[in-house]
């Protein structure tokens, strides 16, 4: 086998292992493989950007958010440069480090992130595409966590539009952005307008499309919280039990936080 072949096979095989979940396995061999297409195909050829990329998501999903947001920024002006700045590796390298600051707090920094995402999936793909929404509903969310929180709703009420109309009700994308509706009315305290959202969320199909495994949880903690806020402190208890269940003992940092608030406003 020829060095790129065998360079494309190892590259296809990380990208397999990061979809499976296996990052810890998968961040060296991705590290190693950057070190061989710089040294086989040179530092500019564009395989070697993309497995560059590759790198990055790996950093990012292991919680490297410092590091994978250095390593990204270099990347990203070489990848302009190379692709374009609404080409899909592009753009696919603006959604990474909108992960990675939205984890860090830096939700005005990931709110401009996911903001050129939705702008160049809507050039390249359309307004109405699956990744233009994804970018809307990413934008309106990080600004929900900011003083623009009020802003943010309008922009969820249409990408939620936006998805019924292109793909329907029982679309993945449909519920997931029904989901960050829900926690924009809670941040902006209109607690019977996110438990409403939050009824009509299908939680198995947004663990799919997102692969976060305990997303069941993380939807009946969201719950909660529209429910407290309505005083209804025995279905809230009722919710608790359920995220308990359906957390699997996940130690997410975010989801034992937001469980630890809201047993705290219970009173223990």
């Amino acid at each position: 086998m020829q060095p790129t072949q065998l360079l494309k096979a190892r590259s296809s095989l990380v990208l397999t292992m990061l979809r499976l979940g296996q990052v810890k396995d998968a961040e060296p061999m991705a590290r190693a493989i950057v070190a061989d297409s710089t040294r086989i195909r040179g530092a500019s050829h564009p395989d070697t950007l993309v497995t560059r990329q590759h790198w990055v998501n790996a950093l990012s999903m292991l919680g490297e958010h410092g590091r994978s947001l250095r390593e990204s920024g270099a990347l990203l002006a070489e990848m302009q440069k190379r692709f374009g700045r609404d080409h899909r590796f592009t753009l696919a390298l603006h959604s990474a480090r909108f992960e990675s600051l939205a984890a860090l707090g830096r939700h005005d920094e990931a709110a401009a992130e996911a903001k050129r995402v939705w702008e160049g999936a809507a050039v390249q793909a359309g307004p109405l595409s699956h990744q233009a929404i994804v970018g809307q509903n990413d934008y309106a969310s990080a600004l929900c966590q900011t003083s623009r929180r009020r802003e943010a709703l309008p922009l969820l009420q249409d990408a939620a539009a936006k998805t019924m109309s292109a793909f329907g009700r029982d679309y993945a994308l449909t519920h997931t952005v029904r989901f960050y509706l829900g926690e924009c009315f809670i941040a902006n305290r209109r607690f019977a307008d996110a438990e409403s959202a939050f009824s009509a969320v299908d939680s198995k199909k947004v663990a799919e499309l997102t692969g976060r495994p305990h997303f069941a949880a993380t939807l009946a903690v969201a719950r909660s919280e529209a429910v407290l806020g309505l005083g209804d402190r025995q279905k809230v208890r009722v919710l608790l039990d359920t995220a308990d269940k359906a957390s699997g003992g996940s130690e997410d940092p975010e989801l034992q936080q937001r469980l630890g608030r809201i047993r705290k406003s219970l009173g223990g």
